[in-house]
């Protein structure tokens, strides 16, 4: 059964839209994907498709993977005639009780997004599009997902009305615009704007994280190298300078007194610092002024703090160009800001804006009201604002500062490599010269 969905060569012949005759090879899961592909391409026309061996293919099998790479090839196992012969209650609860297998990530819903968008696009039924995403999945949480999604589409549901099922999955702002779309008879596009929203928030996002990584391990690892040092190799020295006449240097005193607490405390120090962080995530989640205290230093802190709100100024400017694009009222769209950017401080700001729209004011005057936006975006949006093309102007002033956090990171990155290179080797190199000194005295006491 596993092989069945292996990914496999096709050679084709299709028409383009110039009504050329356009000859390839490509590789996909099976030839439904194939001619789906084959569309998204604009080969509407498709003369011949049929399979073709392996041998001597290395090279267009890798060429086709990359074009299929948001298909993921294989199966789990699952039966879709097993599937959706299953009710509501009894696929909520495996999805609950698969506690060891992968959790749904959030790119695990825009890869969903961006594939049922390419397959509604081509114009295939929206159940058949959950059959076909479905089998080229190897994960059996989303599989299961999807079969409910589909199942609640079966029994008359909107695809909206099946997504607000899952709130931990589709968010109050994925659920709206699905159903701006649906509403509009622009499902498809509406698909598009989702699946490329989400793309585009997740790149900043790794471009973000990727930036605070390198430092974070060299931290980590400049804690692990001194504790070994301190708890291993400092107790070998000090059975060594216990022979030793001379005074020992205050440094090493020092140090041999820290090894000494450290030797005799690192189980209880290192359950405390555990139990402290636990301690301080499970407060932050769900106590409302430490987040938010966090959220107001944050926003002040050199560097990160100019990144933090520029990637915030992002978010707002991209969703609500996105909203306010699919024909939302601008009120609603504000509110689906708000949810969306994740900032306690900003959600009150933008909740303030709504106010003042509902009231009669414009984006822009209510902005510039405002302390919590720069004077770029608010003057884009005015000029938006007075020229019809708002959404466009939020998305250009989106990708500026998209590319003003990517010089910051940039110039972040070059900055804390040899800084933390350097605190590294201050760390170990004072804990190993401390240890020497001793005998550097020693030696030139001789």
């Amino acid at each position: 059964m596993a092989n069945q969905h292996r990914p496999q060569s096709f050679s084709y012949q299709a028409f383009d839209s110039n009504g050329q005759l356009q000859t390839g090879q490509l590789t996909a899961s099976n030839a439904a994907w194939a001619q789906a592909m084959l569309r998204q391409q604009g080969l509407q026309d498709i003369q011949q498709l049929k399979p073709i061996a392996k041998t001597g293919l290395l090279a267009q099998n890798k060429q086709g993977l990359v074009a299929n790479s948001k298909a993921v090839v294989a199966s789990s196992g699952l039966k879709s005639s097993a599937v959706h012969g299953d009710n509501h209650s009894k696929t909520k609860q495996a999805l609950q009780i698969r506690l060891f297998e992968a959790a749904i990530r959030r790119q695990d819903i825009t890869l969903f997004t961006r594939q049922l968008a390419i397959m509604v696009k081509t114009g295939m039924p929206l159940l058949s599009t959950f059959d076909l995403v479905a089998e080229n999945l190897n994960h059996p949480r989303m599989k299961l997902l999807i079969a409910e999604l589909k199942q609640r589409l079966s029994n008359g549901g909107s695809l909206s009305s099946a997504l607000r099922a899952y709130p931990k999955y589709f968010d109050s702002l994925y659920c709206g615009l699905i159903e701006a779309g649906e509403q509009a008879g622009a499902l498809e596009t509406m698909l598009e704007r989702v699946a490329e929203h989400r793309e585009q928030g997740d790149a900043l996002k790794r471009k973000i994280q990727a930036a605070l990584r390198y430092p974070a391990i060299v931290l980590v690892v400049a804690v692990l190298v001194s504790a070994i040092l301190l708890i291993k190799v400092v107790p070998t020295f000090e059975s060594l300078f216990s022979s030793f006449s001379a005074p020992l240097p205050l440094a090493t005193q020092l140090v041999i007194q820290l090894a000494r607490q450290l030797g005799q405390w690192w189980p209880t120090l290192l359950i405390g610092l555990l139990g402290v962080c636990a301690l301080s995530l499970l407060l932050y989640q769900k106590t409302l002024w430490l987040k938010r205290l966090w959220h107001y230093c944050a926003l002040r802190l050199p560097i990160i703090g100019s990144i933090l709100f520029k990637s915030i100024m992002v978010r707002f400017a991209r969703t609500l160009a996105t909203t306010y694009a699919a024909g939302v009222p601008l009120n609603q769209a504000l509110s689906s800001v708000a949810g969306a950017l994740n900032h306690s401080q900003y959600q009150q700001i933008v909740e303030q804006l709504k106010q003042r729209i509902e009231e009669g004011d414009e984006l822009a005057k209510a902005m510039s009201a405002s302390s919590g936006f720069s004077n770029l975006l608010t003057q884009m949006v005015s000029v938006g604002e007075q020229t019809g093309t708002l959404d466009r102007m939020l998305n250009k002033a989106a990708h500026l500062y998209e590319q003003e956090i990517k010089q910051q990171i940039d110039a972040l990155t070059d900055l804390v490599e040899p800084l933390m290179i350097t605190i590294l080797g201050i760390i170990v190199g004072g804990l190993v010269v401390s240890m020497y000194l001793p005998i550097f005295q020693m030696g030139s006491a001789i």
